[in-house]
């Protein structure tokens, strides 16, 4: 994995368990970055984003949506973008795979991070 993907906070396997990407000592953000051997992406699935507080609306197609943001499943793993603005829905042909990309994507659109329950 590539450790410039990743920012505080991001979800990843490290040695196989989710953890969370930090900055603290005994945290992953402190271990040497370069050595990606260790981290892998979590695959984005529809049970993560339920955890993250899409809700699920199944309308002539299934799309998850939290605030304007809109997701709908394309096949095994891959999700695209809806942004819902006030002029109308912008599709965005963008595919995010990883838990990580959602996180990031959700970030820069909101200026919020994307809590998980």
């Amino acid at each position: 994995m590539n450790s410039k993907e990743l920012r505080i906070g991001n979800l990843v396997k490290y040695v196989k368990e989710v953890d969370t990407f930090g900055g603290k000592e005994t945290e992953i953000g402190c271990r040497d970055l370069e050595d990606t051997d260790f981290y892998e992406p979590i695959k984005l699935t529809e049970e993560w984003l339920l955890k993250f507080g899409f809700e699920y609306v199944n309308l002539d197609m299934s799309i998850y949506k939290k605030n304007k943001i809109n997701i709908i499943p394309y096949g095994d793993n891959i999700f695209k973008l809806w942004i819902s603005t006030p002029i109308g829905t912008y599709t965005h042909d963008l595919e995010i795979t990883n838990v990580n990309q959602l996180q990031n994507l959700y970030f820069a659109l909101t200026g919020e991070e994307l809590q998980y329950s």
